[in-house]
């Protein structure tokens, strides 16, 4: 498990402007890499039925501003606010890689604990996912090593505000059929 105090008072760079952010939030996070050829919506509806999870999609992982067409897939679920938030996000999408170092792998599944003394049982909870048909494997990693792990390292409040919601659209009937 890795767990990293954040920097109560930490710069936050804009095209010439400093913004001072106070942030005293203490962020443990477990991530296991997953080898598996389905598509995220598949595999998020297989680790529902094996966990008993409730998966739902936010929108896509934008890896910056270079590219504005790419987006990965991005679920995420938590049971109540002292459990742990489960994140699954795909690092592939055609042939864009999120993060290049992890190339032999397909998704992460990134485990955020609301604290250090949180209990849940990692090693059950890593056997139901290993035990899903078409997962080749799953690996725990450390991603602090990784050159670009920076795009696994999102806001969470602010992926709250941008879940994909659809709206229903309708048509007007204008013609009536005799």
């Amino acid at each position: 498990m890795h767990c990293k105090l954040r920097n109560p008072y930490f710069r936050i760079q804009m095209a010439r402007k400093n913004k001072i952010v106070f942030e005293t939030e203490i962020t443990c996070m477990v991530n296991w890499a997953i080898v598996s050829q389905l598509k995220p919506y598949q595999l998020a509806y297989r680790i529902n039925e094996a966990c008993q999870w409730n998966l739902y999609r936010l929108k896509n992982l934008n890896p910056g501003a270079r590219n504005k067409t790419i987006g990965f897939a991005l679920f995420t679920y938590q049971r109540d606010e002292m459990k742990p938030e489960f994140y699954l996000i795909s690092l592939k999408e055609n042939k864009n890689i999120l993060v290049k170092e992890l190339k032999q792998f397909d998704f992460i599944i990134q485990v955020r604990l609301p604290d250090e003394d949180t209990i849940w049982d990692a090693e059950a909870t890593m056997q139901r996912i290993k035990s899903i048909e078409n997962v080749l494997g799953v690996f725990d990693i450390n991603i602090d090593s990784l050159k670009s792990a920076d795009m696994l390292f999102f806001d969470k409040q602010l992926d709250r505000l941008e879940e994909e919601i659809e709206p229903v659209k309708r048509k007007k009937i204008t013609k009536l059929i005799k």
